[in-house]
């Protein structure tokens, strides 16, 4: 059902997606409980489809949920258990898309140095998690880039590793400048 939201989406029919989301996401609290990653996943979802339906409050509500729930899974105590469901943690992807849609939130209430500071952050660290080549590091960047222009987020990228938030993309960002030449 959640990838038939996702289509929905993809078709620009938000209605039909919004209901499927709520769905996928009551079911999944019932199935999992609202500390499983597939549940905050689904929370985070439906947040992200509010923020794109100009929903703000709900969206940040949603987004401000998952990304505490995603927060607090770090703290409680890993149990044995015949699946090895995995307990995230605050640099678990999931979280780190949390921490994107988050400062995607800021951004839109006006807050954007919030929202520039929390997604160098994020980039930095998701960089260290997932790798520079992916995705949604991608998209942090492309946003990035959006918000402040293309020089100045990779400035910015640069200057966060300078003072101690390692980053990857110096090496990748040398490797991607020496394939243009």
């Amino acid at each position: 059902m959640s990838n038939l939201a996702s289509t929905y989406e993809d078709l620009d029919r938000p209605e039909e997606a919004e209901l499927l989301r709520v769905e996928v996401l009551e079911k999944r609290k019932s199935t999992f409980g609202e500390e499983h990653e597939d549940t905050i996943d689904a929370i985070a979802r439906l947040g992200t489809l509010y923020l794109d339906l100009g929903k703000l409050e709900g969206a940040k509500e949603l987004i401000q949920r998952a990304w505490m729930l995603a927060k607090e899974t770090e703290k409680l105590e890993v149990e044995p258990s015949r699946d090895s469901v995995r307990i995230l943690g605050l640099h678990h992807p999931l979280t780190l898309k949390c921490r994107y849609s988050m400062a995607v939130v800021l951004k839109r209430h006006g807050r954007e140095a919030e929202a520039i500071q929390l997604l160098v952050e994020t980039t930095n660290e998701a960089e260290q998690v997932i790798g520079s080549f992916n995705e949604d590091i991608s998209i942090f960047i492309g946003t990035m880039s959006e918000w402040c222009g293309a020089d100045k987020a990779i400035r910015m990228l640069l200057n966060a590793q300078e003072v101690g938030k390692t980053s990857l993309l110096s090496e990748d960002w040398e490797v991607i400048s020496n394939l243009f030449e």
